[in-house]
């Protein structure tokens, strides 16, 4: 409950506290991992966006982009280099 209400409130950093036990700690593991692939992405996309607003195109993504977060890493690149 706490990571969804986190989640409402645009907070990324929330993670799970309880203590699951069992098939949940996966499902636990899974969310912190997609938490924090999310907090990169809207890192990375912060970060490029002040650094072209700077000039500077010489930015590296350092999150893990695959299935729809891929067009995402694409634009992001097709942004630094045009």
């Amino acid at each position: 409950m706490q990571v969804s209400q986190g989640l409402v409130q645009g907070n990324l950093t929330t993670r799970p506290t309880a203590n699951y036990q069992g098939e949940f700690v996966r499902i636990k593991d899974s969310l912190e991992t997609v938490l924090s692939n999310q907090h990169l992405v809207i890192a990375d996309i912060v970060q490029i966006s002040q650094e072209l607003k700077n000039g500077n195109l010489n930015i590296n993504l350092q999150a893990e982009y695959k299935g729809d977060f891929a067009k995402i890493q694409n634009s992001l690149e097709t942004s630094l280099t045009n």
